[in-house]
Formats: structure tokens, C-alpha cells, sequence
């Protein structure tokens, strides 16, 4: 009698809890955005560890602490590109950066003998139309014995987060889906394309994959990895994306927003350099530290006239 009086807490407790990030998911407009629905059976467990990360990007050294960061699926995790990157050096290797080294820990309860096929989409289609298309695929790993998804195959290594913007976080979403019948990896692999203007509803449609049984979610902002992965992973040149996109004071000079003083007053609004009054300088030491880290800074200096009343 009390071992089943246990076992029936313990499935009590359970479905109250999918209830919990079923409800998260919905508050968080993941459904019906993202997907319509949801048939959660199991919580999926997201994990990342990152390692102490230095480098040097448009002749600025950046350096990023160590950092352990896990999922939250009941609520939302706040989270920078570099905290959830796929990126490991690899040393004397070539190329040297390698951006599918790594992918976070993820793990759920699988049914017996199920298989299941596991993705991190990027839901661009939150923020209307986007040239990269509705969803980026930035994981697919599909026929996944159980829980070991190492042991799946694998139609799109996993992709860390790419976001430029450092305001406004893309709702990148994992999801789980417990699969039927084997799975073409090939034809997997032929949906996923090149990863941008990925259709979500197709892939799960032509899979049979049904609605997802497993979801959590991270909103990712932009740091300063994000123009090392647009450099390394596409070779693009990032040093000058700030042009047009800097304050009538400033200048863009290394891919940077910096104070181009045509006046003393003009330069003091800017750098709160001498004959500022504590007050601004103040702000622009709040500014300047918020910022460090962005190369595209445009939203960051409209933030800095809305706070601290500057021209810049």
C-alpha cells in the first residue's frame, strides 16, 4: 500500500509539473508561435558548460569566464550567444575555430524501446518576416535510441546561438518528438537544407513526427562572439558593420561606435571626458559598460539618449 500511494505521488507530481512547462510554454508564447501544441510527456533537460574563452575580434581583445548554464523550463534563462556556443578551439587543427565541436547535455525519460528525434530551431518568424526565412535548424539529430542522443544520427550538428541583436533575444527552442517508425536521415537531412528558411511544419509532417512530447527554450542577445562567429563561420567582414548605424557624436571605427568630437560640448556629451558633470559621466561609465561587449551598437546608443539624455 505505501509503495503505491509513492508511485502515485510521484506520476502526480510529474504531470503537475509538464502541466508547470506547458503553461511556461504558452506564457512565453513558444504555443502557439513556435508550435501549435504540445503532448508533453517527459521534461527536457538542457545543460551547457563553457569553458574560459579568449579572443581577439577588429583589434579588441575579448575575454569570457567559464560558465555552467542550465535550462529553465518553467519560466525563461536569459542568455548571451557565448554562454550557449557551439564553438571549441581546436588548437593546432585547421581550421583552428571549430563550431561544432561541442553541444550542451541534453537528456530526458525515454519510453522503452522508443526512438526519438530531437531539434533547436531559431523561431525568427516571432519577429515578422526575415530574410533567413521563418525557423533556422540549428540542431537535427534523428533516430535517437532511448534517451543517448549521442547515438542518434545526426542531420545538422548542433549550431550555438547566432543573434546580432544585444537587445532583443531570439527564443531559440529545443524540441523532442517521440518517433513512430524509423527515420530517413538522408531525407532528414535534405529538409533541414542549409539550415536558414527552414520549414518546421514540413520536417515534422513528412517525418510523421507528431507534436513534440519534450520542449525547453533559451532567449538568447548578442556579445561580442557574435562577430566572431559571423567572421569565422562566414568569413564576413565585421569590422565595418557599424557604419551608418552610429550616433550624430560618433564615428564607427573598428566595427565600434566611438566619440567623433566636433566640439567640446559635442565630446563631453559623448565620452563624459572633462567638463561633464558627474551625473553624465556617470551614465556614460553606465553606458559605455553595457555596450562593451556589442559590435552592432545602434540599439545601444538610442538606449543611451532615452537614459542619460545624450546627443550622441
Amino acid at each position: 500500500m505505501v509503495l503505491l500511494s509513492v508511485l502515485y505521488f510521484a506520476v502526480v507530481c510529474h504531470a503537475s509539473i509538464l502541466e508547470d512547462v506547458h503553461a511556461a510554454a504558452i506564457g512565453n508564447n513558444i504555443v502557439p508561435t513556435v508550435v501549435p501544441d504540445l503532448d508533453l510527456t517527459t521534461r527536457l533537460s538542457v545543460s551547457f558548460v563553457q569553458p574560459e574563452w579568449n579572443f581577439t575580434l577588429c583589434g579588441y581583445p575579448y575575454s569570457f569566464p567559464a560558465k555552467n548554464t542550465t535550462l529553465n523550463d518553467t519560466g525563461v534563462s536569459y542568455v548571451k550567444n557565448s554562454d550557449v556556443r557551439s564553438y571549441r578551439d581546436a588548437g593546432m587543427q585547421v581550421p583552428a575555430y571549430n563550431w561544432f565541436m561541442y553541444q550542451p547535455a541534453m537528456t530526458w525519460t525515454a519510453v522503452p524501446d522508443a526512438n526519438y528525434t530531437l531539434l533547436m530551431v531559431d523561431p525568427l518568424l516571432i519577429y515578422g518576416d526575415n530574410p533567413l526565412g521563418p525557423y533556422v535548424a540549428h540542431m537535427a539529430i534523428v533516430n535517437i535510441p532511448g534517451n543517448d542522443h549521442l547515438k542518434g544520427d545526426v542531420a545538422a550538428p548542433f549550431l550555438g546561438a547566432g543573434n546580432s541583436n544585444a537587445t532583443r533575444p531570439n527564443k531559440y527552442t529545443f524540441l523532442l518528438y517521440r518517433q513512430s517508425a524509423g527515420v530517413n536521415a538522408t531525407q532528414a537531412t535534405n529538409l533541414i537544407g542549409l539550415r536558414s528558411n527552414f520549414d518546421l511544419t514540413s520536417f515534422v509532417s513528412d517525418l510523421g513526427l507528431g507534436s513534440a512530447v519534450g520542449i525547453n527554450w533559451m532567449y538568447s542577445t548578442a556579445d561580442a562572439s557574435a562577430g566572431k562567429f559571423a567572421e569565422e563561420l562566414f568569413g564576413a567582414d565585421v569590422c565595418d558593420q557599424c557604419d551608418g548605424m552610429c550616433g550624430d557624436n560618433t564615428m564607427c571605427e573598428d566595427g565600434v561606435c566611438k566619440p567623433n568630437c566636433s566640439s567640446d560640448d559635442a565630446c563631453c556629451l559623448v565620452d563624459g571626458g572633462e567638463g561633464c558633470d558627474m551625473g553624465t559621466r556617470a551614465c556614460v561609465g553606465l553606458f559605455d559598460e553595457m555596450c562593451k561587449d556589442v559590435l552592432w551598437d545602434q540599439q545601444c546608443v538610442k538606449e543611451a539618449k532615452l537614459e542619460c539624455g545624450l546627443v550622441c
